[in-house]
């Protein structure tokens, strides 16, 4: 009888023992918790030149006048320079290196013996341009870093309407024309601002154009005067002027071309006044049209049938 409950207590110890360790083991797996390894969302680096490189492309905006230009940097040929221009980007260019990030040194030779000699900075995994001008007498310089400033204007009314004006790459317009020379800077005219250097340039209106070349120095303004040719056969000036000063600049359209108005009078100006809506019209009839920011006019009618008379009209 004893050893009967005594093996019923043990059996009944175990059950016991064995609860509990279940219990425990339940416990621990609750309690521990995946260890999160952290995600590293960077994205690996991108390159384009190598790591700690960079490029650079070496250029002319215009034919300097020297030939083929060969180019060295750091002591070793780069390429040559046959072509040329103003909208060159980087990468197109006849002289394009890539190299390691920092400061190198640039020289080089042309066919006239004209030479240049630089330093430029490389970026890693960036694309530099570096602009090659030349200014005569002791050569130019890689980089083309000075700049200078050139001005075309009219000294008449422009029969053909606005002028516009191509150089370097850029366009601009004359608007207006101007009793004496203006300065580089002044409203109304085709203003550029270039490395140094020789550019072509064209211009035209529905009457005329022109085209030539011009010179720009470090610095300097290089003014340049388009000469009307003389107007024949039937025709007037209409002068559109105003007094109204509440407004800007009015546009105004007659003919098919379009001047401006920058300049308000309070009487009367001369017929040829800077500043006025001039144009030389041949006879017939025609309408004016005019506007500003925020106010207009009506269309107004007129008749030219005097050569060389002036017709006044006001816009108040």
């Amino acid at each position: 009888m004893c050893n009967a409950v005594i093996s019923h207590l043990k059996y009944q110890n175990m059950k016991t023992i064995l609860k509990f360790t279940a219990l425990a083991f339940v416990i621990l797996l609750i309690g521990c918790k995946k260890e999160e390894l952290p995600v590293n969302n960077t994205p690996p680096a991108v390159h384009p030149y190598g790591a700690g490189k960079g490029r650079v492309t070496i250029y002319a905006a215009t034919d300097l006048g020297q030939g083929s230009i060969t180019c060295y940097i750091d002591g070793q040929s780069a390429g040559t320079i046959t072509q040329y221009g103003a909208n060159t980007t980087c990468g197109s260019g006849d002289v394009n290196v890539i190299l390691t990030a920092g400061t190198h040194t640039f020289t080089a030779t042309a066919q006239s013996n004209a030479t240049w000699n630089s330093t430029f900075s490389i970026t890693e995994d960036v694309c530099s341009m570096q602009q090659i001008t030349y200014s005569g007498g002791g050569g130019g310089g890689g980089g083309g870093t000075s700049n200078g400033n050139a001005i075309f204007y009219l000294n008449q009314n422009s029969p053909g309407g606005s002028v516009t004006v191509n150089c370097g790459g850029q366009t601009k317009y004359i608007s207006t024309f101007f009793s004496t020379t203006p300065a580089c800077g002044t409203a109304n005219a085709a203003n550029f601002n270039l490395p140094v250097g020789t550019y072509n340039y064209t211009a035209s209106t529905s009457a005329q154009s022109w085209s030539g070349s011009i010179n720009v120095t470090a610095n300097s303004c290089s003014s340049n005067l388009l000469t009307i040719t003389g107007t024949t056969g039937n025709t007037g000036v209409l002068n559109v002027w105003s007094s109204n000063t509440s407004v800007g600049t009015i546009t105004v359209t007659c003919g098919g071309l379009t001047r401006y108005i920058t300049t308000k009078y309070s009487s009367a100006p001369t017929c040829q006044a800077s500043g006025c809506a001039i144009f030389d019209l041949p006879f017939g009839n025609y309408t004016i049209n005019a506007s500003a920011v925020g106010y207009s006019w009506n269309p107004f009618p007129i008749s030219i049938t005097s050569s060389g008379s002036c017709y006044q009209v006001r816009l108040q």
